[in-house]
């Protein structure tokens, strides 16, 4: 409501987090290695927009310019632990905003 183009909430918060974690890789000389960024399967429809905004961000369109970084889809029966801290922390925000 605030805006009148608001952008995409997960490609915000995607070239948030993509641009501080290679941030972090550089301080710790580890920016040329080749990283795995897991994301919890969504949906046909959804991954493939996650896809195309994680390409397009790795591609240069960021801050640092080409990013080293693979998308890898990981199901919920997973169960990484990872994964799990991201949902501890994402449903409340996402039950607050909608």
């Amino acid at each position: 409501k605030q805006y009148k183009y608001p952008g995409n909430p997960y490609a915000i918060s995607l070239i948030f987090c993509l641009e501080r974690l290679y941030a972090w890789l550089k301080d710790h000389g580890a920016e040329k290695a080749p990283t795995f960024c897991v994301f919890e399967q969504r949906g046909d429809e959804e991954d493939k927009t996650l896809a195309v905004h994680f390409q397009r961000i790795c591609g240069g369109q960021n801050q640092w310019g080409k990013l080293p970084f693979h998308m890898m889809f990981a199901s919920k029966q997973t169960n990484m632990a990872g994964l799990q801290i991201a949902d501890l922390a994402a449903y409340p925000i996402a039950r607050h905003m909608t």
